[in-house]
């Protein structure tokens, strides 16, 4: 039992900073008022604190978009 409590708190340590690690996918698909897809739209991941550009794609043909690998925070999707 003594062996036990270290392991599950190193566990427990690793778990918790790989979570700070995380990327994640952000996708969506842009449309129009019509709900029309909008080929080729671009979209543009700002930083919530400053709006310094984080990243950016455009849209395929049928509206679709990703982005890959955003770390966790705050972003504006324009």
């Amino acid at each position: 039992m003594q062996h036990v409590f270290p392991r599950i708190i190193s566990l427990i340590a690793m778990t918790i900073t790989s979570i700070a690690a995380m990327a994640f996918n952000i996708s969506g698909r842009i449309v129009d008022s019509n709900n029309e897809a909008m080929p080729d739209a671009t979209v543009r991941l700002l930083s919530a604190r400053d709006s310094s550009y984080i990243g950016g794609t455009t849209a395929n043909s049928k509206g679709f978009f990703r982005l890959s690998n955003v770390k966790s925070g705050k972003y504006i999707l324009q």
